[in-house]
């Protein structure tokens, strides 16, 4: 196996922390999957650890979607049991015309290196 790169120390490094501050009994794999949410796919969205969990989907080490997360006008996230999801009248309640839609699905991989086979897994779903 070749070395490490200084990039993928500094990123071993930050999930080490990350893990040991937040997710310290779960398995590497899991708390890889809760680090690349958080720390790096949603970075640009403010969201808990309770909100993390509701997007991840999929079983371990399938090679498959992660993490599932949409966001209406950049911040609100929609989960599940959100009431835009719903048939209420008020459901859509102070959204306006042409809003964006931030769809984020996260595939991590808690490897040195990429495997170009996620892309024909993540199709076949």
């Amino acid at each position: 196996m070749p070395p490490l790169t200084p990039d993928q120390i500094i990123a071993r490094d930050n999930f080490a922390a990350y893990k040991q501050a937040n997710y310290p009994t779960l398995s590497e794999d899991d708390a890889f999957e809760r680090f690349a949410v958080s720390q790096i796919a949603l970075r640009r969205h403010t969201i808990d650890s309770s909100e993390i969990e509701s997007g991840l989907v999929g079983a371990q080490s399938d090679g498959g979607i992660d993490g599932f997360y949409i966001f209406v006008n950049g911040q609100e996230l929609i989960e599940s049991d959100s009431i835009r999801l719903t048939r209420r009248k008020n459901a859509l309640d102070g959204l306006q015309l042409g809003l964006t839609l931030d769809v984020v699905i996260v595939q991590a991989k808690n490897q040195t290196s990429w495997d170009t086979n996620v892309f024909p897994k993540i199709e076949a779903l």
